[in-house]
């Protein structure tokens, strides 16, 4: 038991958006330099083009197209209407090759962006296999001990914690888990969403399941609010290992998002499997609108998971067509903190 007093959390009181706004924006120029670039905008303004189109015409990662598509949409120089994109008068103006007010040049200026357009460039021309193939590497080194020392693994913990712990107030303010006796936090990180709702619902139980390296950062933090004895730890590779039985809710932060559908799918059919007839699944996930055109941070944000992981954002409507698919029911989705949603689905 911590000799410290636990801290004492209360929800923030707005919301940390521009912040992602602005850690986020750094590939804004970068994304639209490599749009002038490759000759983009007077490819739209002679022909408006769905994403599937721009990929094959400049033979794009279709993804990484659709990805980039939606950021130069979110940013303004793009609109969307009926599924095909068309050029703006901003764009008209400033970004066509014949225009004298043509901006190309003064864009390319900044002598830090080469790295990230070329970043950019390199998930376009990448072939889907190759996709993801840092983050399968990253989860390879966290898998194995001695791969990955401790300072590294407790920067990892720590940069998700300090992003996850008002969301996880909110999460627990906001959600319905009335009902829920022992949860199942899968992939869980720090515990900082176990911790947040063990917080407002001293009656519940829960286990963080993750990698051994992350559950050893997790203790710590569990131990910080005075929380072991409702709060387990217990080390999990989610795609390889059984997991741990006789939970009634099993909850996900952020996870779907980085494996993409086909995976996804995999854990929607697991936790199916080990919930009871009532049980729930939660996602806690940014999320997309249905047109994938905004707002510019996670636009953007999609955009750079093609980097370091195998998935990027979904809509609403995508996570809910595989939530079902997996046989869940009853699904609904809340706004909860910042750009952040809670899904919740029950199973029959």
């Amino acid at each position: 038991m911590s000799e410290k007093e636990p801290p004492n959390l209360e929800l923030p009181t707005c919301g940390d958006q521009p912040l992602w706004d602005i850690s986020l924006g750094a590939f804004n120029l970068p994304a639209l330099i490599v749009a002038e670039e490759v000759g983009l905008f007077p490819f739209l303004e002679k022909t408006p083009a769905t994403p599937k189109e721009v990929a094959h015409h400049f033979s794009f990662n279709p993804r990484a197209a659709e990805a980039l598509l939606g950021v130069l949409a979110s940013l303004g120089f793009l609109a969307k209407y009926r599924r095909r994109f068309h050029i703006t008068e901003v764009s008209r103006n400033f970004l066509l090759p014949e225009s004298p007010y043509n901006w190309g040049t003064l864009l390319r200026a900044p002598p830090v962006i080469p790295d990230l357009c070329s970043a950019i460039k390199g998930i376009l021309k990448m072939p889907e296999d190759k996709m993801g193939e840092r983050a399968v590497e990253v989860f390879g080194k966290l898998k194995e001990p001695g791969k990955m020392d401790y300072e590294q693994v407790k920067i990892i913990a720590e940069k998700s914690h300090v992003r996850s712990l008002p969301a996880a107030l909110a999460v627990a303010k906001w959600g319905d888990f009335k009902g829920v006796n022992r949860l199942l936090d899968m992939a869980g990180g720090a515990g900082s969403f176990c911790i947040g709702l063990a917080l407002r619902y001293p009656e519940m139980e829960f286990t963080v399941a993750d990698l051994a390296a992350i559950c050893e950062i997790a203790t710590q933090y569990i131990a910080d609010y005075q929380l072991e004895d409702r709060i387990s730890v217990q080390a999990v590779d989610m795609f390889e290992d059984e997991w741990p039985s006789g939970y009634d809710a099993v909850f996900f932060s952020n996870i779907f998002h980085d494996w993409g559908r086909e995976r996804s799918i995999y854990l929607g059919q697991k936790s199916f499997d080990i919930l009871p007839s009532g049980g729930r699944i939660y996602l806690h996930e940014l999320l997309l609108p249905d047109t994938k055109d905004s707002p510019p941070a996670l636009t953007v944000y999609s955009m750079v998971l093609l980097f370091s992981t195998t998935g990027n954002l979904f809509t609403a409507g995508e996570l809910d067509e595989l939530l079902t698919e997996c046989g869940f029911e009853d699904i609904t989705i809340i706004h909860t903190f910042g750009y952040h949603s809670l899904i919740m689905g029950k199973k029959p």
